[in-house]
């Protein structure tokens, strides 16, 4: 009789931030202090301390080649 063994594993917890600005119409360059002040822990990560990340322009995925991303500022 053949036996299978299954293993789980709970995933990890995940904590999603988000970064939300309105444009001043000629502003390309957001830092941390852009965003807007009612909307609570908004944050710009590092990339490197994030293990996934999406950025959304307008509703729509961005992807990484027309970004530049660092730490606390949006490119």
């Amino acid at each position: 009789m053949l036996s299978h063994e299954v293993r789980t594993r709970i995933p990890k917890r995940i904590i999603p931030y988000e970064f939300c600005a309105i444009p001043n119409g000629c502003q390309r360059i957001y830092e941390e202090k852009d965003g807007i002040p009612d909307i609570k822990s908004q944050v710009i990560l590092d990339p490197s301390k994030a293990s996934y990340m999406n950025l959304f322009i307008n509703g729509v995925c961005s992807p990484k080649i027309i970004t530049l991303l660092k730490k606390e500022c949006l490119n």
